[in-house]
C-alpha cells in the first residue's frame, strides 16, 4: 500500500506541517489502517453509528476534538475511499482545482461566520426580550455555522488557511482557531442563559406567599444554580480561547471589537471564577442542604446610623431547597418587647436608650459586626437561630420605584414614587398608630410585594437597569450581606458586599455618622469633606480634615426634617494615629440614665472592650478610643436648620517606614452607608519623591502635590508607586 496513500513523503509531510490542525489524527488513522492492511475486508465491518465531523460531548474531552473515524473496526476500502480524496485536496497544492477551492471555501467561511455573528446577536436580542423561543434558535444556529466554520478550519492545513486573510481573526491559523473556539462557546453559554430565563419566566413571585399546595412556587434550585454555573463556565472557556488570540493576528478595521470584547470579558472573568470556584457555597447559602433563615433589614437614611440607617422594619426570609417557605415583616419595637435580658448600651446610645436592643444594633461601622450583634438580639427576642443578615437601604427601594413605577397603597390616596417615598415612610413612622392601623410596616410591605411581582413583568431595557441599580447599591454599599458560615462569608467578602472596615496598617480615613434622636435631619443635611495631607519621608502623615454640613430643612414640608440634627461623628483613622487639635464639637457631659450594677444591667464584651480604651480629651471635646483594628476620634455634633457647622480635625498617622521601603503608598478613603459627600483631597509629598499613580487615573497634580475632587459614591482606592 505504498504510493500516493502510504508513501513516505506523504508521512513526512504530515509530520512536517505544524500548523495543521488535523495531522495527528490522520497519521494516527494512516497507522491504523497499514497495521489492518492484511486483515480481509469480512473481519471488518463498517460500524452502524454514522460518521460524525462534530465535536464529541465528552466530559473529559475538549471541545474541539474532532472525528474522522468511528473507533470501531473500519473497512480498508471505505477508509481509502475517505482518505485519498482528502489527501487529494489536502496536498496538490499546485493544481488549478485547488486554489479554486480555497476562494471558494473562503467565501463560504466568510458568510458562515458573519451569519453566525447575526444569529448571536439576534439570540442576544431575543433574550432580553423574552423570546426565548427565538432565542434558543438563534444560538443553536450560530453554534451550527460556527462548528461548521472550525471544521473547515480543521480540514485544510496551513497553507491553504494563508489564502483567506481577509476573514476576520483567522490569520494567522491559530488566532483564528481560538476566536472560533471562544464564539463557540459564547453561543453555548447564551443557550444555558435561555434555559435560565425560561426557569425565571415560569416563577411567579404571588405565589410565594400563597399558602395552596402549587408546583409553581417551588424554584429548582439545583437546576437554576448548575445552569448558571454552566453558562459561567462556557464563557470561562470563551475568555481562555479568547486570550490566546494576538492582537498583532486582527485586522486593523476589527481591532476596537475585538479588543473591547476582550476587555470586557476580563472585568467578568472574576466574578464568574468565583462562581465556578464557589458553586457549593453558593448551593449551600440558598439552601440546598437545608433550611436557612436570613434577616432583612430595612434602614432608613433619613435617620443615619453605622451601617446605613435606622433599622426600623425586619423581614425574616426562610429557604429551603429552592422553596422561599416564609417571608414575614416584622415592626422591630414589636421583637424588641420580647427582650426580657436587659444589656448596657453603648455610651452615646443612653442618651436615647437606657437598654440596648435590636433597633440600635447597628452601631459599629464594620457591618459584619454590627449584623453578629443584630443576629444575638433577635436570638435573645425569641427567634430562630439565623444564618445571616441582609442589610437594604431605602436608597434601593427608590431606585426600584424609578424603574419599575408607582404604586397605589391599600389605605392612602396618595400614589408613592421614588420621590415622596422616604417622605411617606416617614411619616408613617412618625405617626403613633396601634397596630392594627396602617403603619410604617404595612406599608413597607405592600411596596415590596408589588415591586417583586413587577420584577417578572420587566422587558430588555428595565432589566439592564436593574443590573445597573444593583451594581450600583453594591459599590455604594446600600445592600450589604452577612453569613454565619466563614467559608461563605469569605466568598460574600469577595463579591465586595461584605461591608467589613478597612483593618489593614495602611493610610485610611472613614467619617460615619449616627444619628442619636435627630428625628429624620439626615434627609435634608448636605455634607462637603476636605482633606488636606502632608506624606512625611518616613511614611507618617500630618492631615488636617474639615467636614462642613450644612441643614437644608428649614422650610420643608415636615416637621421632622425641621428639627435639630444631633449626630455622633465618628473619624475613622489609622491605629496609632494622635489627635492634635479638634473644632466644632459640642461637649455633653456623661450621666449614666440608671445604676447598671444594681439593677444587674448584662455588660456587652465588644461594647466594654471599646470603652476600655475611651479618653476624653476636655480641650477638643472630643472621645479618642480604638475599635476595631482603628484609632477613632468622636464627638457630638449639632447643626440647626437653615445653618452650617464645620467641624475640623488635626491629627498624625504614624511612621510606616516598611511600607515605604518597598516604594509604595497606599490610602483608602471609605464610604459610609447611606450617604454621599463631595470630597476634596490634597496629598503632598516630600519634592524628592517620584510619585506615579496606579488608581484613581483621574487625579491632578503640581509640583508633587496631588488633588482629587468628586462624589464619594464608594471606597476610593488611592494607590501609587513612589521612587526616591
Amino acid at each position: 500500500m505504498d504510493g500516493i496513500f502510504w508513501s513516505p513523503q506523504v508521512k513526512k509531510q504530515l509530520q512536517e506541517e505544524e500548523l495543521f490542525p488535523a495531522r495527528e489524527e490522520l497519521l494516527r488513522i494512516l497507522e491504523e489502517y497499514r497495521a489492518q492492511e492484511h486483515l480481509s475486508d469480512k473481519e471488518h465491518e463498517i460500524s452502524e453509528a454514522p460518521l460524525s465531523l462534530m465535536p464529541h460531548v465528552e466530559n473529559d474531552s475538549p471541545l474541539f476534538h474532532f472525528s474522522f473515524y468511528q473507533k470501531k473496526n473500519i473497512s480498508p476500502k471505505w477508509a481509502f475511499v475517505f482518505i485519498i480524496p482528502l489527501l487529494f485536496f489536502i496536498f496538490s497544492v499546485p493544481s488549478f482545482f485547488f486554489v479554486e477551492s480555497a476562494f471558494v471555501m473562503r467565501e463560504r467561511v466568510i458568510k458562515q461566520g458573519s451569519d453566525a455573528a447575526v444569529n448571536l446577536e439576534s439570540g442576544a436580542r431575543a433574550l432580553a426580550q423574552g423570546d426565548y423561543a427565538e432565542a434558543e434558535k438563534d444560538f443553536n444556529d450560530a453554534y451550527l455555522k460556527l462548528s461548521k466554520t472550525q471544521r473547515e478550519f480543521n480540514a485544510f492545513g496551513a497553507g491553504i488557511m494563508s489564502l483567506i486573510s481577509e476573514i476576520p481573526f483567522s490569520n494567522p491559523i491559530r488566532s483564528g482557531d481560538n476566536m472560533l473556539e471562544a464564539a463557540l462557546h459564547l453561543s453555548l453559554s447564551g443557550q444555558a442563559m435561555v434555559q435560565l430565563q425560561k426557569s425565571f419566566s415560569s416563577f411567579s413571585i404571588g405565589n410565594l406567599f400563597s399558602k395552596q399546595d402549587n408546583s409553581d412556587k417551588i424554584i429548582n434550585l439545583s437546576a437554576t444554580v448548575n445552569t448558571i454555573l454552566a453558562a459561567a463556565a462556557e464563557m470561562a472557556q470563551a475568555r481562555d480561547a479568547l486570550s490566546k488570540v494576538s492582537a498583532v493576528d486582527i485586522p486593523a478595521s476589527f481591532l476596537p471589537k475585538f479588543n473591547f470584547l476582550k476587555d470586557t470579558m476580563n472585568k467578568t472573568s472574576v466574578h464568574l471564577n468565583a462562581l465556578l470556584d464557589n458553586q457549593k457555597i453558593i448551593l449551600a447559602a440558598l439552601g440546598a442542604d437545608g433550611p436557612r433563615r436570613y434577616l432583612l433589614l430595612f434602614q432608613n437614611s433619613s435617620e443615619i446610623r453605622a451601617t446605613g440607617g435606622f433599622v426600623g422594619n425586619v423581614a425574616l426570609l426562610k429557604i429551603a431547597d429552592g422553596n422561599i417557605e416564609k417571608f414575614k415583616f416584622y415592626d422591630v419595637y414589636d421583637l424588641d418587647g420580647q427582650l426580657t435580658e436587659h444589656i448596657v448600651p453603648p455610651r452615646p446610645i443612653q442618651d436615647i436608650s437606657s437598654a440596648w436592643s435590636l433597633h440600635d444594633a447597628n452601631w459599629f461601622f464594620d457591618f459584619p459586626s454590627s449584623a453578629r450583634k443584630i443576629s444575638t438580639f433577635y436570638e435573645k427576642e425569641g427567634g430562630a437561630t439565623l444564618d445571616g443578615v441582609i442589610a437594604l437601604n431605602s436608597n434601593v427601594a427608590e431606585d426600584l420605584l424609578s424603574l419599575l413605577g408607582p404604586v397605589q397603597l391599600s389605605e392612602d390616596v396618595e400614589i408613592i414614587n421614588s420621590e415622596n417615598l422616604v417622605d411617606k415612610l416617614n411619616e408613617f413612622g412618625e405617626k403613633s398608630l396601634s397596630s392594627d392601623d396602617f403603619n410604617q410596616r404595612v406599608a413597607l410591605e405592600e411596596i415590596f410585594n408589588i415591586l417583586l411581582g413587577r420584577l417578572s413583568q420587566m422587558n430588555s431595557e428595565q432589566a439592564l437597569a436593574l443590573v445597573r441599580i444593583l451594581n450600583g447599591a453594591v459599590a455604594a454599599k446600600d445592600i450589604q450581606v452577612f453569613l454565619n458560615n466563614k467559608e461563605e462569608q469569605g466568598f460574600i467578602s469577595s463579591l465586595g458586599i461584605g461591608g467589613a472596615q478597612n483593618s489593614g496598617d495602611g493610610e485610611a480615613l472613614a467619617v460615619v455618622h449616627s444619628n442619636i434622636n435627630g428625628f429624620k435631619t439626615d434627609r435634608v443635611i448636605e455634607e462637603k469633606i476636605n482633606l488636606d495631607t502632608k506624606v512625611n519621608s518616613d511614611g507618617s502623615s500630618e492631615n488636617i480634615l474639615t467636614i462642613t454640613r450644612k441643614h437644608k430643612g428649614k422650610d420643608k414640608k415636615y416637621d421632622f426634617y425641621r428639627k435639630v440634627n444631633k449626630d455622633y461623628i465618628r473619624v475613622y483613622a489609622p491605629r496609632g494615629s494622635t489627635l492634635s487639635y479638634a473644632s466644632g464639637l459640642t461637649t455633653e457631659e456623661y450621666r449614666r440614665p440608671l445604676d447598671y450594677d444594681r439593677l444587674k444591667f448584662v455588660s456587652d464584651i465588644d461594647v466594654e472592650n471599646i470603652a476600655g480604651t475611651l479618653r476624653h480629651d476636655i480641650d477638643n471635646k472630643a472621645d479618642i478610643f480604638e475599635e476595631y483594628g482603628r484609632t477613632v476620634f468622636g464627638g457630638w455634633a449639632y447643626v440647626s436648620p437653615g445653618e452650617e457647622l464645620i467641624l475640623t480635625f488635626k491629627y498624625k498617622t504614624p511612621a510606616n517606614q516598611d511600607k515605604i521601603s518597598l516604594k509604595k503608598w497606599n490610602f483608602i478613603l471609605e464610604k459610609q452607608s447611606g450617604i454621599e459627600q463631595d470630597i476634596n483631597l490634597s496629598i503632598a509629598f516630600p519634592k524628592e519623591w517620584t510619585v506615579i499613580w496606579n488608581t484613581p487615573k483621574n487625579i491632578a497634580s503640581d509640583n508633587n502635590v496631588f488633588i482629587y475632587k468628586h462624589k464619594l459614591t464608594e471606597n476610593i482606592d488611592f494607590d501609587a508607586q513612589i521612587n526616591f
